[in-house]
């Protein structure tokens, strides 16, 4: 039988196991949940063994972890892949165990959810002290010799990585082909980008690298630390990490803010794009009004999460709503802008509705009958409290 040519891909990818990256991004139904580094945090989901850890992991549909920071913390891994060198930034490949291991992971975790996606955060700013041995010239360095301090909230100290060294971007880009040509990882994720690797010419040269190193179909995520627009690093990366703080979610103006910078990432950076919002810290109303905000102004990924960085945990360990749960398809159009305020976009199985901070208790009428996400409501006309987002499902 002979297929016809666009099907053809598609019909290898299901021959050789999973689907293709963009496969995935598109085929995946809404709402879209990611993982950054640390997992789900609640007495209902164990993870005390590696199914255990394999099945939460797979109600997400992106998730990223690097090995040498997060065991720092004891953390588990959920794909597992380790680093070859006691000094995980000089190594050049995994350790054989791990990496066989962590394919069986992936496999496990694509027959859970077949749309999953897989990140490798790579090193480049700064790094844990046993990342590199004391005296590497790949260490940054004040004017005395001595290493830079960086990140305060780690397990162990932190210092500056000194990109500026042709060596150390050589290997920052080996690394993340590594990641990506084992198998093991779909791509990989920056950290810390917006406010460093946006306007240095130099790290924009190792990321273009990292680009021709991982193929055009890798994916490449950045956090653009609070930043928008990112026009230099737009040409060579699928999305950004909006770590969205309490500080940059309070007033709404910043919730604005927020919007505006997703609607840029969505619009400017390139396919399949994967812009990951996250609201961290806050109440309920501010986990649903970042989940609605996400699915109206996106198709991207969400994340909600309570702790801080004055919180010795683990960060972006997080809990899993029961919106997160919903059934909503996929979109059917763009957000629209109702006259009183409120914001609306209408799925295969629904419609979400955001009501940002600032405007009031508004009402939403639909022209049939709607059902609130959990069964509480009923009816065509619904009263949507300031500061609060909300999904209606079809009847």
């Amino acid at each position: 039988m002979k297929l016809p040519l666009l099907l053809i891909p598609f019909c290898v990818s299901l021959a050789f196991g999973a689907a293709s990256i963009e496969e995935r991004v598109f085929n995946r139904e809404f709402p879209s949940i990611f993982q950054a580094w640390n997992p789900v945090d609640m007495p209902q989901y164990p993870l005390d063994t590696e199914q255990q850890r394999l099945v939460t992991a797979a109600k997400h549909d992106l998730l990223w972890e690097e090995p040498v920071s997060q065991l720092g913390y004891g953390v588990k891994l959920v794909l597992g892949a380790v680093w070859d060198h006691e000094n995980g930034g000089i190594a050049t490949q995994f350790t054989e165990e791990t990496r066989e291991q962590a394919l069986k992971n992936r496999t496990t975790m694509h027959e859970i959810n077949p749309d999953m996606i897989f990140l490798m955060e790579i090193r480049w700013k700064d790094a844990p002290s046993s990342y590199l041995p004391e005296d590497s010239d790949w260490w940054k360095r004040d004017e005395n010799g001595e290493r830079i301090p960086g990140w305060l909230g780690g397990p162990e100290p932190y210092y500056y990585l000194n990109y500026h060294h042709e060596g150390f971007r050589e290997q920052v880009k080996l690394q993340a082909r590594v990641a990506v040509e084992s198998g093991v990882y779909d791509g990989i994720m920056l950290d810390w980008w917006g406010s460093h690797g946006e306007s240095d010419p130099l790290a924009m040269s190792f990321l273009k690298g990292m680009r021709e190193g991982i193929g055009e179909d890798g994916i490449i995520v950045v956090n653009n630390d609070r930043m928008a627009p990112l026009p230099n690093t737009a040409p060579y990366v699928n999305g950004a990490f909006q770590e969205n703080t309490f500080r940059f979610h309070n007033t709404p103006e910043k919730w604005q803010d927020t919007i505006h910078d997703l609607i840029w990432f969505e619009t400017h950076f390139r396919e399949p794009r994967t812009n990951c919002y996250q609201i961290q810290t806050g109440d309920i109303y501010s986990m649903r009004c970042g989940l609605a905000a996400a699915l109206i102004f996106s198709d991207g990924y969400y994340l909600f999460s309570r702790d801080d960085n004055n919180n010795p945990a683990p960060d972006h360990l997080h809990h899993w709503f029961k919106e997160y749960d919903v059934k909503l398809g996929k979109p059917v159009d763009t957000f629209k802008k109702h006259e009183n305020g409120l914001y609306s976009r209408d799925y295969d199985h629904g419609t979400v509705v955001l009501n940002l901070m600032g405007n009031g208790e508004q009402t939403m009428t639909f022209e049939k009958e709607m059902t609130r996400y959990d069964g509480r409501e009923e009816g065509k006309t619904f009263v949507i409290p300031d500061r609060d987002g909300q999904i209606y499902l079809k009847r």
